[in-house]
């Protein structure tokens, strides 16, 4: 089946099985379970990521600024109880077709809800509540970045931030994606590296950026997803928080922003 098949409802059965497993191997009499049945919950659980992974549907979400191509990309706007909102990538999921693409970063303003739906999740991460960017990225050759608008279920905004470059990049020079806590880092060639995570400081003033010309934007609601430059913006007078949101059990709270110092993954 393909990604294109994949319903509400797939979707909604395929999570809902995957979390019970996930319920069923964290229950205290697992461990007592024979061995074949252990092994069998988990490779029901392997199954269903991967079939989650695979159909989980590319959805346009903005535009390259040097071709000018639709960028879709696969992520879970049917809600954050599902596995791509764990803030490790759970599933392996196909990368965008777009040539000049290179990281997604993301943000979701809530407008004073409380996300319960991912309490299924330890930990969420869906970044600050208005856009931002990271000006370590932008200093990178040609690197430009295009701000869009993504409507969530229960009145979220989400708002996307993409970024592109002329030239392919080493992977150790960007950034681990929306919205995960680190990333698997391949070469120009698509080789894989081996993982790493950053800690950039992130930039919420858009007005230098896109007065520069290295920062464009989609207007909100728009299904043509045109690239529109310069000002005026309405990405910049949003209000809302403006530091890291995490989603702890379903309770909603947040951040230090980065500092920009290396992080120390054992610490």
């Amino acid at each position: 089946m393909s990604a294109s098949s994949f319903t509400a409802q797939d979707r909604d059965r395929v999570v809902r099985a995957y979390w019970e497993t996930r319920r069923e191997s964290s229950s205290p009499s697992f461990g007592e379970k024979s061995a074949s049945h252990r092994k069998g919950v988990y490779d029901r659980r392997s199954e269903l990521l991967d079939e989650y992974g695979k159909r989980l549907p590319a959805i346009p979400v903005s535009r390259c600024p040097f071709c000018d191509q639709v960028l879709e990309y696969v992520l879970d706007a049917w809600g954050l109880d599902g596995p791509w909102w764990h803030i490790r990538a759970l599933a392996s999921y196909p990368r965008p077709k777009e040539e000049h693409f290179r990281v997604l970063q993301g943000a979701i303003d809530f407008h004073g809800r409380e996300p319960a739906e991912a309490s299924v999740h330890k930990t969420v991460r869906p970044g600050p509540a208005v856009p931002f960017v990271i000006p370590r990225l932008l200093g990178l050759p040609g690197m430009r970045a295009v701000v869009s608008t993504l409507s969530l279920p229960h009145g979220d905004t989400a708002y996307l931030i993409a970024y592109f470059s002329p030239l392919p990049m080493h992977g150790g020079l960007l950034h681990q994606p929306w919205p995960y806590v680190d990333y698997s880092v391949t070469d120009e060639r698509g080789e894989y590296l081996g993982w790493s995570a950053h800690n950039d400081t992130w930039d919420f003033d858009l007005k230098p950026w896109i007065e520069n010309g290295q920062v464009m934007w989609i207007n909100p609601g728009d299904p043509t997803l045109t690239v529109q430059r310069g000002l005026p913006c309405p990405y910049m007078t949003l209000v809302g928080v403006r530091a890291p949101q995490s989603i702890d059990r379903g309770k909603l709270s947040t951040l230090d922003l980065p500092t920009g110092e290396p992080l120390q993954p054992f610490d």
